[in-house]
């Protein structure tokens, strides 16, 4: 029988295996893919049939990239795993909660005081795996303009604003748990709700700009021409940003958010400077089919049901091991602060087990905005050249395998987007058009 002291020691040693792991990945990378790098020149266009594109093979870079994300995700999933269990099983959960009781002076110092150290310490012992997915990947591959200072100033600053989110809120939750043991995933679903709505809605135009600069559009004529793009879909009104991504990343990207007069597209300046002016509107035209389509609260609302299903199952799930542990651990009820890893450990599992249908349904809304940009500007050429200069700039394949796809992928791959803007022509056989009723 496993006693709880070789639990501990079990818990420490597969932590330390885990970091000294990734520290051999980012070597063994490093060392064996200097050719690959040098000799990579990116992925050329080839019109073929009627100005038809052909759907591109992966560049080196491109694969690089695809293999390290996969041992990305891979780590990502045992460190979710395995880091709350370690702060079970060798009562390190335990030892906050008591000290926090200790010097707390009442319910919301205790638990912020819990809530302040846990966190501390899961950012601390996240920082290797944020370093391998995030800045080593992208300077590797040339994906990121950061400093090593701006990279870790950013980091602090997320950092800042979590923890004191967190502490503002957490306490919430807690005593929904403590109060309402039967019933608080459904409470706190409730909760969520509005805290999700305002955060989707707010956070673009209050917290974002913490981290960017947001300026208006210099090129007037098309600014012009985007607006146009706006009112025929029946949005007026909007304003419209550039925001300063080239100081951190040389991907592309764009969006629009916001309700009334907070309506706002955005566009990457790494976007301006990587497409032309066609590719620019398609791309945009994507982005307003997702705001007219109303992706926003359809997506807002799946979440919903999807918070409701997985803190319930986490609350059935956590019971059965908390009356199986019998107190080990310092777990005693539902309503103990040790308890907190416990229920992150059974989110995580059953978060990833959703995924895929979380993917297939961001799939599946992505899909329409792409439909629905190819019927506002019926531009089949600048669609597919736009998908094929994003994956020469992100560093993408065009045909990830099976179970990237269902685990992974939130877009439909590069392949398929190429090959519907070669082939969604419904204005050319007379059809009517899916999205018709939201252009004018």
């Amino acid at each position: 029988m496993v006693t709880i002291n070789k639990f501990k020691k079990i818990s420490v040693w597969a932590i330390i295996l885990f970091l000294l792991s990734i520290l051999f990945l980012i070597i063994t990378i490093k060392l064996n893919n200097t050719s690959i790098l040098a000799q990579d020149n990116g992925i050329k266009i080839n019109v073929y049939d009627m100005n038809k594109i052909a759907v591109p093979n992966a560049t080196g870079k491109a694969i690089l990239n695809y293999k390290i994300i996969k041992c990305f995700l891979v780590l990502d999933l045992i460190w979710g795993l395995l880091l709350p269990i370690m702060f079970i099983t060798t009562g390190l959960s335990e030892k906050i909660s008591d000290f926090s009781k200790r010097k707390g002076k009442n319910l919301f110092f205790s638990i912020s005081i819990y809530f302040i150290i846990a966190y501390s310490l899961y950012f601390i012992f996240y920082i290797p795996l944020i370093f391998f997915g995030g800045y080593f990947r992208t300077h590797l591959l040339g994906l990121s303009t950061q400093s090593l200072l701006m990279w870790t100033v950013t980091k602090i600053k997320a950092y800042a604003i979590n923890t004191a989110i967190g502490v503002s809120i957490v306490w919430i939750p807690y005593i929904i748990i403590k109060k309402c043991t039967k019933r608080w995933w459904l409470y706190i679903t409730l909760l969520l709700l509005p805290y999700i709505i305002v955060t989707v809605l707010l956070s673009p135009i209050y917290i974002d700009p913490i981290y960017n600069k947001f300026t208006p559009i210099k090129d007037k004529a098309l600014q012009q021409k985007i607006l146009n793009l706006a009112e025929r879909s029946g949005i007026k009104n909007a304003d419209l940003y550039v925001v300063d991504k080239s100081k951190e990343t040389k991907t592309m990207n764009a969006y629009m958010t916001g309700i009334f007069k907070t309506k706002r597209i955005v566009i990457w300046d790494t976007t301006l400077a990587g497409l032309n002016e066609r590719e620019v509107l398609v791309v945009v035209a994507h982005e307003i089919g997702h705001y007219v389509l109303g992706h926003i609260p359809k997506s807002i609302a799946l979440g919903f049901f999807g918070i409701m299903l997985v803190l319930y199952l986490t609350n059935k799930t956590c019971l059965i091991i908390i009356s199986r542990l019998k107190g080990s651990f310092g777990i005693k009820n539902i309503s103990d602060m040790a308890v907190i890893p416990l229920i992150i450990l059974v989110i995580n599992i059953y978060s990833f087990l959703g995924s895929p249908v979380e993917n297939a349904y961001s799939r599946h809304i992505e899909l329409e905005a792409d439909k629905f940009a190819l019927e506002l500007t019926k531009d089949n050429y600048a669609s597919a050249t736009s998908e094929i200069r994003f994956l020469d700039e992100n560093l993408s394949i065009p045909k990830p395998d099976f179970w990237y796809i269902i685990w992974n992928c939130d877009h439909p791959t590069a392949a398929e987007r190429i090959e519907l803007a070669n082939e969604y022509k419904p204005w050319e056989k007379g059809e009517k058009l899916k999205y018709d009723e939201y252009i004018k």
